[in-house]
């Protein structure tokens, strides 16, 4: 007689193989990669951090410029501009800094606190799964043992039906035993997928929420950058700026950042739009 589940043995096995090494893959590879990830993200956040600090004295210098402008004779409109241009860019740079703490605090944060739990998580997790494969697949073994034995038994009786009643009560429970330690596999391998599948989820929900801040940091710049372009804009077009050779100096370099700015804020509205 065939023992029930014999010829499930090695699909069940490979099963169990695969539900451990998800585990391990998550401790092995992912865990540390997620760690490297939240390494460069800090790097990205000290850059752009220096670069707000870097802005913050160019501006500073560009209101002394307009201050400078507005004391003068002759320049005072351009000092009006040179101040409305430092409100925006300051209005910008308090925007990047809100996106900033958003991107530490929802992404940064929440992950470093994340892999440090989970490490403890997944040890607990794995260990107690291949406990309970071990006593389950332990108490199959003794059963199929015990068979066995009863079977030798029998095999040298003058009277081997009078085995026969035990025999098929082991053939049952061996049967049960093997349904169980199937089922508990098939389960666990589903866990394993899950707890896999979950931490994919969180990155990536973490990852959109910096991405809808960053998106509406894009957009309140693109606004704020929209309106002294049009005072740009009209300088340009007064005959005294033109007359005084700032036209030129326009094309050269101020016109030339009131486009971009102008074809940033008009793509922003596309996109929005679309």
């Amino acid at each position: 007689m065939v023992l029930p589940g014999a010829s499930k043995m090695s699909r069940t096995d490979e099963v169990h193989r695969i539900t451990e090494n998800v585990y391990k893959s998550i401790m092995d590879q992912f865990n540390p990669c997620l760690r490297n990830f939240i390494t460069m993200g800090k790097s990205y956040e000290k850059a752009l951090s220096s670069v707000t600090f870097a802005a913050k004295g160019y501006f500073d210098a560009l209101v002394r410029m307009g201050e400078l402008a507005s004391e003068s004779q002759g320049s005072k409109d351009l000092g009006d501009v040179l101040f409305q241009m430092a409100e925006v860019h300051r209005q910008i740079q308090v925007q990047l800094e809100d996106m900033l703490k958003s991107f530490h605090n929802e992404l940064l944060t929440e992950l470093e606190k994340k892999v440090e739990l989970d490490a403890r998580y997944l040890t607990a997790a794995l260990k107690k799964y291949q406990i309970e494969h071990k006593s389950k697949g332990e108490s199959l073994e003794k059963c199929q043992a015990e068979l066995k034995k009863l079977r030798r038994k029998s095999q040298g009786s003058k009277n081997p039906s009078k085995y026969g009643e035990k025999e098929m009560q082991y053939v049952e429970t061996i049967s049960g035993k093997q349904t169980e330690l199937d089922t508990f596999i098939a389960e666990g391998y589903k866990t394993a997928l899950s707890e896999e599948r979950r931490r994919y989820c969180f990155l990536v929900d973490r990852q959109c929420a910096v991405a809808k801040n960053s998106s509406a940091y894009h957009g309140k710049a693109s606004r704020s950058a929209t309106g002294v372009t049009g005072v740009m804009r009209r300088l340009y077009e007064t005959e005294s700026f033109a007359s005084s050779g700032g036209g030129n100096f326009a094309h050269l370099g101020a016109a030339r950042l009131a486009m971009t700015l102008v074809t940033s804020a008009e793509e922003e509205e596309e996109l929005e739009n679309y």
